[in-house]
């Protein structure tokens, strides 16, 4: 595999496991596992810690990989950027986009 995306490899196997834990933490919620309460901040701190990362710039495999997820949920409308620069996440979408992103990058 690692021969075959050549230069991309770092940066997907990043998002991979990046978008892969968030859909377990999801799932976890979801079969009762985690608290429920816990559903609304795991995509919080997710998208906050998107942005940590990035600023490493996108030279570097985990800052190339979050820039795929992160411009992935944009494009999805799953986190939404106002008008004032500041950055949602959109509660209707995300679960739905996270579950995309994770079965795109996996297949």
């Amino acid at each position: 595999m690692r021969q075959e995306l050549k230069e991309t490899y770092s940066a997907i196997e990043e998002a991979k496991a990046d978008i892969s834990g968030l859909y377990a933490l999801q799932y976890l919620v979801d079969k009762g596992v985690l608290d429920r309460s816990l559903q609304e901040s795991i995509y919080d701190t997710f998208l906050a810690s998107c942005f940590r990362s990035i600023r490493f710039g996108i030279t570097e495999a985990h800052g190339r990989g979050i820039a795929i997820q992160l411009n992935f949920l944009l494009d999805h409308g799953a986190v939404a950027e106002s008008k004032a620069g500041t950055f949602s996440v959109n509660r209707a979408k995300i679960k739905d986009a996270v579950k995309a992103l994770t079965q795109d990058i996996l297949t």
